[in-house]
């Protein structure tokens, strides 16, 4: 039998191997999400679980840069304020691709504008003092109001405002009874964003790819592709971090955050939030219109048990997150229990222990909620003041705390900025119309003219130290009228792998992590 050379045989291997192609293994991050995403139409997707997808799969002219909470450019290279602040012109970045391959450019934003208006949910309403939209060019808009506006950075670099789509994929998926194609949008992605959305399994996982021709470009260090593990139960969230079935995870049960903190191979990462947990209580009409009994109530709370409720949690003063222009810790507020002076103030509003009974709106089955509601409970009845404890789905609780002429006389929740900016929370919280229209905002029926009159005038001050003169009057008369009782200042919590770098935390929003600033160790 012909043989053929030893070395031969090692010479064809080794050319087999120098042309054959280097396989590198796909870099994954697998995320456990806390809630279920609702939806995804950049036109309506307001509510903070659903800014997992698309804070990571469309982008607006601006964006947040982290961890510094200024307004950088993200879909506009720049832009230019006029002097009388009554319009904001936007450079448009070029060779900015969709993920449907079309072009990005003045058009498109002109159609995402039209559609957002158009349609009117969420991300609309942080733009009704913005009027109209020129096109220069094909990469220069132009945005006007009819009056002077303080806030063209906050709103266009906002995570839940004017998301640009593709409008070649809009117009191909659009009806006569769905002009702007929402039922496609809600269930489908074509944005800009460094990744596109591949697969949705309803209640299960969502997964996201990276999209080659991201303007921003990729390197060996980003992830090919992430993975949303939709894990509503906390513990399990927390067991799946702990046998390394996820990278990273939203908040887990506060006592098994012992065990992760001394886990080496997992780090906590606490961000302090725009958002101040409180009880609202219900201002405008019955027994809690009286302004004494609001002080009683508020003395009566045990603000330290309240806050071993949530840990990481901070002590507030007042409606201002103390790193907000206007906040501080200097204010003359009620952080600490004091049931002397709770049954001072009971009597001065005309009452008796055993004469009130309170209804309290908590969430069901969370751990949160639950652990503040027995506490408040207690306090109250300490002061003689029965308390029904009153336990709702999310989606009753939230409409419910939206409209106050059908809300409880005492509701839990938060309210946050979407920016550094406290006009924000001000006007969503405590200003005359978001109590009178459910659509705007979380007011438990607390009017005040002179309060609306100052939050309104933030509006049309271009002077950021004015503004925040403004804020401290603000928070000043609430402190003072007590329409809410504020606990804490809500902690945004992720656990991740430790050898994972990158990441900054969101104080504007607890859900959304952006993947694309995320490398591998």
């Amino acid at each position: 039998m012909h043989r053929k050379p030893l070395w031969c045989l090692l010479t064809v291997a080794i050319l087999v191997m120098s042309v054959a192609p280097l396989v590198v293994a796909e870099k994954v991050h697998t995320h456990a999400v806390e809630y279920r995403v609702i939806t995804i139409d950049p036109g309506k997707a307001q509510l903070v679980e659903n800014t997992i997808i698309t804070g990571n799969t469309y982008e607006g002219l601006l964006i947040w840069d982290l961890p510094a909470m200024s307004a950088t450019g993200a879909l506009a290279e720049s832009r230019e304020i006029a002097a009388d602040g009554k319009s904001c012109t936007f450079y448009l970045r070029r060779g900015v691709k969709f993920h449907d391959g079309t072009d990005f450019n003045a058009a498109a934003v002109e159609y995402s504008w039209n559609r957002m208006k158009a349609i009117g949910a969420g991300p609309a309403q942080s733009f009704t003092a913005v009027t109209g939209l020129e096109i220069i060019d094909d990469y220069t808009v132009k945005f006007s109001s009819d009056d002077l506006f303080a806030f063209w950075d906050g709103i266009f670099a906002s995570l839940d405002g004017l998301k640009i789509c593709s409008p070649t994929a809009a117009e191909a998926n659009k009806t006569a009874d769905d002009p702007w194609a929402e039922e496609y949008f809600a269930e489908n992605v074509v944005g800009t964003g460094p990744y596109m959305m591949t697969e949705w399994v309803k209640g299960q996982y969502v997964v996201l790819e990276a999209f080659a021709d991201y303007w921003g470009g990729w390197t060996d260090s980003n992830y090919d592709k992430v993975v949303l593990r939709i894990m509503t139960e906390p513990a399990a969230r927390a067991a799946a971090l702990q046998a390394g079935e996820v990278d990273s995870s939203t908040s887990i049960p506060s006592d098994m955050y012992a065990a992760v903190e001394a886990d080496p191979n997992l780090t906590v990462h606490v961000t302090e939030s725009s958002s101040i947990q409180a009880i609202y209580l219900q201002s405008h009409r019955d027994v809690l219109s009286n302004k004494l009994l609001r002080k009683a109530i508020s003395y009566a709370v045990d603000y330290d048990s309240v806050r071993q409720c949530m840990r990481y949690s901070v002590a507030p003063c007042g409606p201002l997150a103390s790193w907000l222009p206007g906040g501080s810790t200097d204010y003359d507020c009620i952080q600490h229990q004091d049931l002397e002076k709770a049954r001072y103030y009971l009597a001065l509003a005309g009452y008796d222990p055993g004469d009130l009974e309170l209804d309290f709106s908590i969430i069901a089955a969370t751990d949160f909620h639950e652990c503040l509601g027995l506490i408040v409970q207690q306090n109250l009845a300490d002061l003689g003041i029965k308390v029904n404890l009153q336990q709702k789905n999310w989606p009753d609780f939230s409409a419910e705390s939206r409209d106050a002429n059908v809300s409880n006389v005492m509701s839990t929740q938060y309210g946050a900025a979407q920016g550094a900016e406290p006009y924000d929370v001000l006007h969503l919280n405590y200003g005359n119309l978001s109590a009178e229209d459910p659509n705007w905002g979380w007011n438990n029926g607390y009017f005040n003219d002179l309060v609306t009159g100052w939050i309104d005038a933030m509006a049309v001050e271009p002077n950021n130290a004015k503004r925040e003169e403004l804020a401290v009057k603000v928070s000043e008369v609430l402190i003072e009228d007590c329409p809410v009782v504020w606990l804490f200042t809500v902690p945004y919590v992720v656990i991740m792998r430790s050898d994972i770098e990158g990441y900054h935390g969101i104080p504007i929003n607890r859900a959304l992590v952006l993947f694309y600033q995320l490398q591998e160790g």
